[in-house]
């Protein structure tokens, strides 16, 4: 190692591969501080679409049909290809034209394999010239990748970049230390190193709050909250129907055939006009683009139904995933944030239909994340891609602040979609910065058993109790056989700072006297995972890329880690939906049992039968608040601190019965 890069400062490079632009951000490793990185090459074109330097990564499909990249040189005769979709296993893009295309590379891997390399060299070499200059080495790399994308996927993405990083001694200290992350974990990241925003979006403080983030990109639209769905469409595909339209206007209105230079000017001017509109109502557009033959320009009319028309066939299928998540966001609770970003968040369009959506579910407007931020908005989720690994911690340290695990048990419960798992709202203390709690239990061999975190109990309450709404899933065991059990979380450590969790399960006499039975699972090593901000167990020696653990992890009878049931997350949900409706049914909000308001409205019209023959008799009637009470069994308020306690979520009661 020479003695310049042993004086030299350690930096984290943050990478966001879009379909439309790569951007990347350096952030220094001992400030904090955050410097995207420049492309000094790139053209006025690209910066009027996606912002001040960006790197372009469109690949083209050349005369002889391969593909070319052409770096920061538009090819207006050639078809463009968004690179990204050369890194999935699943090249659909909703768009026929490069679906055809894509489907006709799958014998070209080499040549393909090699435009990409191209693409990430050209981003290293503006790094290395960022790092000499200001004299910083590359010690890590956080790469941003789609939710939806597969463990064979990142894996060929991890694989390229390290492929390319060994060719710069600027990247020596970084290699074998590449970090995944999802776009919209990365982009949560930057949003919440502001204290000014985290207050700005986390306004109850006595609640879970669902968090949904929508990326509205230029050809899918990820978002985040318990599955990783994304829908095809976007400001690529909205601008592809601008230019079918103007083809066909061309062809039949102006009798004449489009130049691949008019119809990038066209589309220019497009992008540019909805750049600038003010209100979410469609507006007749016109476009120009110079006529080189006639030496002067030809004017595409788009009406303002055509316009809408353009609008829906880019983003209408987005816009559909988006309202369907965020209604199942707030099936789950009321407390419901949504946070916009992306190419197409800008639009007013598309804050217009999501704005009417928020107003009709009765929750607040989505965050506008690029109005939050400011200029150079696109590289938010760079930043945060480079910012996730800053705070890189041990498994003891993160205890040691206050994390604890514990014993969640859940039962089987009928549900109106079936029956499903549902957990108990507390889980036992099994594990904090005091050492190992034993716990005994009584099973009847249906109770379900999974091992939880909660990152921040902070042990020094001394709670036997682990509130369950705080916590995230570690890993499931297998159900106990019908019995007396005793279970114990115990950490190992392997040297080094590293430790790993064991898992001892005893089984007892029934009166607890004697042990029949014992048995021990693990060490399983424990990382800190700089994404999620927990702590997990590593799956490197059992994962492979074709295991998908995107489910949750299962500790088979035999010790074994495999891969959870899907059907683990939609029990998840159902739990949380019920524990939303029991919430809501507690605080007197609503009453979502169809029969029971079917009984009051009957109920109701009985009072006021009973009024009107009281009246005709002469009587005076019932109070109606009387009347109401009467014959429900509700008991009457309490003063003093039960008063309190009324107003305090579920879980919380239960811990201060206990």
């Amino acid at each position: 190692m020479s003695n310049a890069r042993a004086r030299s400062e350690a930096a984290i490079l943050g990478i966001d591969w879009g379909s439309t632009a790569i951007r990347a951000t350096i952030c220094i490793r001992k400030t904090k501080e955050l410097h995207p990185i420049w492309n000094h090459g790139a053209v006025p074109g690209h910066d009027i679409r996606y912002q001040t330097g960006a790197f372009n990564s469109t690949l083209y499909v050349d005369d002889r049909g391969g593909i070319v990249y052409t770096g920061e040189v538009y090819n207006q005769s050639c078809t463009p290809i968004p690179s990204k979709w050369f890194l999935c296993e699943d090249r659909e893009t909703g768009n026929p034209l490069l679906d055809g295309l894509l489907a006709k590379f799958r014998g070209m891997e080499k040549r393909i394999r090699r435009a990409l390399e191209a693409i990430v060299r050209t981003v290293f070499q503006e790094v290395t010239t960022f790092c000499t200059d200001r004299a910083l080495h590359i010690d890590e790399i956080g790469l941003s990748h789609p939710a939806h994308w597969t463990a064979q996927e990142l894996s060929n993405y991890e694989n390229l970049i390290a492929a390319v990083m060994m060719e710069s001694n600027t990247f020596t200290k970084a290699h074998g230390r590449i970090k995944l992350h999802v776009e919209s974990l990365a982009s949560a990241h930057f949003l919440f190193s502001s204290p000014r925003h985290m207050n700005q979006i986390l306004t109850k403080v006595d609640e879970p709050c669902h968090l949904v983030f929508l990326d509205f990109g230029g050809h899918t639209m990820p978002r985040l909250i318990h599955d990783r769905s994304a829908a095809h469409g976007g400001t690529q595909l909205w601008e592809k129907r601008v230019d079918d339209f103007a083809t066909n206007y061309a062809e039949k209105s102006l009798k004449s055939t489009l130049l691949p230079s008019q119809r990038a000017d066209l589309l220019e001017m497009f992008h540019l006009k909805i750049k600038r509109l003010q209100t979410g109502l469609f507006a007749s557009m016109v476009l120009h683009a110079e006529d080189p033959d006639n030496h002067g320009s030809i004017s595409v009319h788009l009406r303002a139904t055509d316009a809408r028309q353009c609008f829906l066939d880019g983003l209408e299928t987005p816009l559909r995933l988006a309202k369907k998540k965020i209604d199942a966001a707030v099936a789950l609770g009321s407390n419901v944030k949504i946070v916009l970003s992306g190419g197409s968040g800008k639009n007013v369009l598309v804050q217009a239909n999501l704005q009417q959506v928020c107003a009709q579910l009765k929750i607040d407007e989505p965050f506008l994340f690029y109005e939050a931020v400011g200029e150079k908005d696109s590289f938010n989720v760079s930043k945060g891609a480079a910012l996730a690994a800053v705070d890189n911690i041990m498994a003891k340290e993160f205890i040691d602040r206050g994390a604890a695990f514990g014993f969640q048990t859940g039962r089987p419960l009928k549900g109106a979609n079936g029956s499903f798992i549902s957990w108990d709202n507390t889980a036992f203390l099994a594990l904090d910065s005091d050492g190992p709690h034993y716990f005994r239990k009584r099973y009847s061999g249906t109770t379900r058993l999974k091992i939880v975190c909660d990152p921040q109990l902070q042990a020094s309450a001394k709670w036997d109790h682990v509130p369950a709404t705080c916590c995230y899933d570690i890993l499931e065991l297998a159900p106990p056989t019908k019995g007396h059990w005793e279970f114990c979380l115990q950490l190992h450590d392997f040297g080094d700072g590293k430790l790993g969790l064991t898992i001892r399960k005893n089984k007892l006499s029934w009166k607890g006297k004697a042990v029949l039975n014992k048995m021990t699972y693990g060490p399983f090593p424990l990382e800190y995972d700089t994404s999620s901000r927990c702590c997990l167990i590593n799956l490197d020696r059992v994962k492979t890329e074709s295991t998908d653990f995107e489910n949750g992890i299962f500790l088979t009878e035999d010790g074994k880690l495999v891969p959870c049931d899907p059907e683990a997350v939609n029990d998840q949900i159902q739990d949380l939906q019920k524990e939303n409706n029991d919430r809501l049914k507690e605080s007197g909000g609503i009453n979502t049992s169809m029969p029971q308001k079917m009984k009051e409205q009957k109920e109701k019209q009985g009072q006021q039968q009973e009024q009107q023959e009281s009246k005709a008799a002469g009587k005076r009637p019932r109070s109606t608040s009387v009347s109401q009470t009467r014959g429900r069994g509700k008991p009457h308020k309490k003063s003093g601190r039960d008063d309190d306690r009324g107003q305090e979520p579920a879980y919380k009661k239960r811990l201060m019965k206990r």
